[in-house]
């Protein structure tokens, strides 16, 4: 599906932009602990973008929201906002947190459109399914 990687792709790059905008703003922090914090967040962030979309099986059994577009969507549209709202001042960090909320808006889109086939994790291969109770994750794998 196009559609699929195009979204794929944009996330690796939101993630790996997410990285050095947090190591930036880290770096062009004074001394206000929170910006230090949410800077350290959205590096965390970065690394689990990427590694998400490199369909690491531990992580997305851990992180389960990040195995649906909807999901996913919501996380980056969440990272774009703590990159505008980051008080640092990074004009890379703007630039980055714009992007990826449009990413994560269009991956909502897919979400919403095809919602039969919002699970981006294979759903034909059957892995990730929650049991019947619906309280923890299980890989029929």
């Amino acid at each position: 599906d196009t559609v699929a990687k195009v979204l794929r792709i944009a996330s690796v790059i939101c993630g790996i932009g997410l990285i050095p905008a947090g190591i930036f703003g880290f770096l062009t922090s004074i001394v206000n602990p929170v910006q230090y914090i949410v800077n350290i967040y959205l590096i965390i962030f970065g690394v689990l973008v990427v590694l998400a979309e490199c369909r690491i099986e531990r992580l997305l059994t851990a992180f389960r929201f990040l195995t649906t577009y909807g999901g996913r969507g919501a996380f980056y549209i969440f990272c774009g906002t703590l990159c505008i709202g980051n008080p640092t001042g990074n004009a890379f960090a703007f630039v980055v947190g714009v992007i990826i909320i449009l990413n994560g808006l269009c991956a909502v889109v897919v979400a919403f459109k095809f919602p039969e086939g919002s699970s981006s994790t294979e759903a034909k291969a059957g892995q990730y399914q929650a049991d019947p109770a619906g309280t923890t994750p299980s890989s029929s794998a």
